[in-house]
């Protein structure tokens, strides 16, 4: 049951990705519905602060910055996988430490902005996520191809 499951978060994550920085272009309509549906969906798993958020088209995307590297990483994990050096290595492949390890660069990075340490901006807080997205990622191709179990 976990394959298909993680199977499936892993075609949702590339597809999200994919609607997350081009809708604001794609979707040029006079109501704008795609748009809308993805802010929606936005909405439940960011805060969707514009002045973090990068833009397209004069309109800001659906998550902000952090939100956008953490998603942008899974499809990025799942060209990385089909490397053949990557599929060599797999047998001894520990994901709870890479994970925890991906997971340092935005979590040092939220606790510097937390403790009023400095405004990183929208870059640097997409580029501090995309490698817990893409270990994420690795991980739940990992199980879908039935690496793990």
């Amino acid at each position: 049951m976990a394959r298909p499951v993680a199977a499936a978060l892993l075609l949702l994550g590339t597809l999200w990705t994919a609607v997350i920085a081009t809708t604001p272009c794609v979707d040029l309509g006079p109501s704008r519905p795609v748009l809308r549906a993805a802010r929606m969906i936005g909405r439940v798993i960011c805060h969707q602060r514009v002045e973090r958020s990068f833009a397209g088209c004069g309109e800001p995307w659906p998550v902000c910055g952090r939100c956008a590297g953490l998603y942008t990483g899974v499809p990025l994990a799942l060209a990385g996988l089909i490397l053949p050096a990557v599929r060599r290595r797999r047998d001894w492949i520990d994901w709870r430490r890479i994970v925890l390890a991906a997971a340092v660069p935005t979590t040092a990075l939220w606790l510097a902005e937390m403790a009023g340490a400095f405004d990183p901006g929208t870059p640097l807080r997409f580029a501090s996520a995309v490698p817990l997205g893409a270990a994420t990622g690795a991980w739940l191709a990992a199980i879908a191809r039935g690496d793990l179990m």
